[in-house]
């Protein structure tokens, strides 16, 4: 009877961030059943060469056609 009682009674005992066990539960329960669109962009160096090289690339192709349309 004590061995089962325990393990429920340790439960008030529990602390994490400062959030009681209840509140733990309840936003372990929310990041699950609520999706959340995540607000930051991708970021980092690779990030940077991909787009600076589609940049590049549009560049190219709007002076080429620049150019195509200059001569005709």
């Amino acid at each position: 009877m004590i061995f089962s009682v325990v393990p429920v009674l340790t439960f008030g005992f529990f602390e994490y961030n400062n959030m009681t066990f209840e509140r733990y539960l309840l936003q372990i329960f929310k990041s699950m059943v609520y999706p959340v669109k995540r607000k930051y962009k991708g970021g980092g160096f690779g990030y940077e060469i991909k787009v600076c090289s589609e940049k590049e690339r549009r560049k190219k192709k709007n002076e080429k056609k620049r150019t195509n349309r200059k001569t005709t």
